[in-house]
């Protein structure tokens, strides 16, 4: 198989695999010869992950505008801040959508 293209620092469009149904911003942080490591933007990078670089559940920037596909935006400072509404939910940020552990769960938390 040939060497991916991807760059450090490069954007795109990746699918949240805590929570599938999302696709947020994202850059590369890192690469190998066949394996980048994600940083979804606004997010700590204990998130962060390395998938394989020709995994389907990466997109090139713009994806989302020319599939009709909803594209999270990165949180802003404020969202990351505890919040009374947040409930028990321990990541910041959390808007209540998906399981902590997972997509296979349907509760939130």
């Amino acid at each position: 198989r040939a060497p991916h293209r991807f760059q450090v620092n490069m954007k795109l469009e990746a699918v949240d695999r805590r929570n599938p149904m999302l696709i947020r911003v994202a850059t590369i942080v890192d690469v190998e010869d066949y394996r980048v490591k994600v940083h979804f933007d606004g997010w700590h990078h204990k998130f962060d992950f390395w998938v394989d670089s020709d995994h389907p559940d990466l997109h090139p920037a713009g994806w989302c505008a020319r599939t009709g596909h909803p594209l999270e935006a990165p949180p802003r400072p404020s969202d990351l801040k505890p919040s009374s509404n947040q409930g028990v939910c321990p990541t910041p940020g959390c808007r209540g959508v998906g399981h902590i552990k997972g997509a296979r769960y349907t509760g939130h938390h």
